[in-house]
């Protein structure tokens, strides 16, 4: 338990730096070319999301997962995952590479071609990185992909930092240019520090068996899951400009509307969430392992508890956002329209949040499928309200797709991880007491001036939560004995 609890410290940690080394990335390209450049960066970022899902194939949660259920195995099932991940790597540089034309034409900029080319050469790099994470992870030993990743944003910020700005006086076609080259650099970098590390420390194996069956039964789901929701991500990043443009808004200022939505609203939304995400990065393994050893009511109970961290975490990022969020955006990104859609987009987060760590409760329940249906009908529904909302409302009916598709997936995520346990995981009080927080916080935010507008509105939260008995300090030591 030690272990898993350095392991979530550790991650947490990391991913603050991790996530803040991101968004100093994002936060400088944002500047140097505005937010049309954000909306192209966005494109090319969605095309290499679908790309990188492709090569890693569900590789990364399939070997977390079996590593940790199957520790004696791990030699074979890690070096099963390289084979593996080298074709699906290759595969995704050969689709990306050769056809770009096409891929351009789908996304509807041609500005794109010289970055997607760039970024294809990252797609082999990548998928060895996941499978050499997910090994590391499985064993709990969290700490080397987190260096990988330290590593990755550092190389990419240097690149950024050295060449985006000559290359965004050229255009905003170029310095998207440099940051492809600054992504592929970095994957390459990364991945070769982890072979290295796990070539000094890879574990003994008398034999080898080549275990295909083993880690297509967790990672096929998973990859199905990535692929329809890479897929699904860059079909919204491709239809809100295309749904501005209904309105009669010219392509520069629709491709700028995608910048504000994808480029500054949801990096400040999704930035909160490190805890959550190591949690969940831990979750996987210790799930599966205890599922395997028939230890159902650990894992109903660590659910409950991390259930509540994430609805009360939820919550209070939601009222930062509402309060906070003109201030934020104006400081950080110049934007004064970007800050009005964070104050309403930021109600998302506890929704957010409870999806991310069901997603790896999920899988280490052996759910995989499941969890593949709840994400591809978020990403539908989220699709047609943006196709229906946009033209009438603008870049405000990107709202009302984002808060309906996670509530709707969040409601299905408990759902069934409670029947999958056979006891609920979600008891009521754990969501409605920081609702009502959220809602006393936010009005009184409206309501105050000067320092109190800041002071007020997080203390109103706290003693909602602690008048109605929803958090005590014997939830500090409850969370902590329970987390693996």
């Amino acid at each position: 338990m030690k272990k898993t609890i350095s392991g979530v410290m550790l991650l947490t940690v990391s991913s603050f730096i991790i996530k803040l080394l991101g968004f100093l990335i994002r936060i400088c390209l944002t500047n140097l070319i505005g937010a049309e450049g954000a909306g192209l960066y966005q494109l090319i970022v969605s095309v290499y999301a679908l790309g990188a899902s492709a090569a890693v194939s569900g590789i990364g949660v399939a070997v977390s997962a079996l590593v940790g259920a199957n520790p004696k195995e791990s030699a074979s099932i890690v070096k099963t995952a390289v084979i593996i991940s080298t074709a699906t790597g290759f595969f995704a540089f050969s689709v990306c590479f050769f056809k770009t034309d096409l891929i351009c034409a789908l996304i509807g900029d041609e500005r794109a071609l010289t970055p997607l080319k760039i970024i294809s050469f990252c797609f082999p790099f990548t998928a060895l990185f996941a499978a050499l994470g997910g090994y590391f992870n499985g064993k709990c030993d969290v700490a080397y992909p987190i260096a990988g990743q330290i590593i990755e944003q550092a190389v990419r910020i240097g690149i950024i930092f050295i060449f985006a700005a000559p290359a965004a006086k050229i255009g905003i076609g170029e310095a998207c240019a440099v940051a492809a080259a600054g992504i592929t650099a970095a994957e390459a970098v990364s991945a070769v520090y982890l072979a290295v590390i796990f070539y000094r420390k890879r574990p003994y194996m008398s034999y080898f068996r080549f275990r295909p069956g083993m880690i297509a039964s967790v990672s096929v789901p998973a990859a199905l899951s990535g692929w329809i929701g890479s897929a699904l991500h860059t079909a919204e990043s491709v239809i809100i400009p295309a749904r501005f443009a209904v309105s009669g808004i010219p392509h520069y200022k629709a491709v700028a509307g995608l910048g504000i939505v994808k480029g500054m609203v949801m990096p400040l939304v999704v930035l909160p969430n490190i805890l959550i995400t190591a949690l969940a990065t831990v979750a996987l393994p210790s799930v599966s392992y205890a599922r395997e050893h028939n230890r159902m009511f650990k894992i109903k109970h660590s659910a409950s508890q991390l259930m509540r961290v994430c609805f009360t975490g939820g919550f209070f990022s939601a009222v930062i956002f509402f309060c906070f969020g003109d201030e934020l955006c104006l400081s950080v990104f110049h934007n004064r329209e970007a800050g009005a859609l964070l104050r309403l987009t930021g109600f998302v987060s506890p929704f957010l949040y409870v999806n991310i760590l069901s997603a790896s409760i999920l899988v280490g329940l052996g759910l995989q499928r499941k969890s593949l249906l709840i994400g591809s009908l978020e990403g539908i529904i989220k699709i047609i309200l943006l196709y229906l909302l946009i033209p009438k409302y603008g870049i405000y009916g990107c709202v009302i797709p984002t808060l309906a598709g996670g509530l709707f997936s969040c409601l299905l995520n408990i759902g069934a991880i409670s029947s999958r346990l056979g006891k609920p995981v979600f008891p009521l009080k754990t969501a409605l007491v920081p609702a009502l927080g959220c809602a006393l916080s936010c009005f009184s935010g409206t309501l105050s001036k000067g320092i109190a507008a800041i002071l007020v509105p997080p203390a109103v939260y706290f003693i909602t939560l602690v008048a109605f008995k929803a958090v005590g300090l014997s939830d500090l030591y409850g969370f902590k004995k329970n987390i693996s």
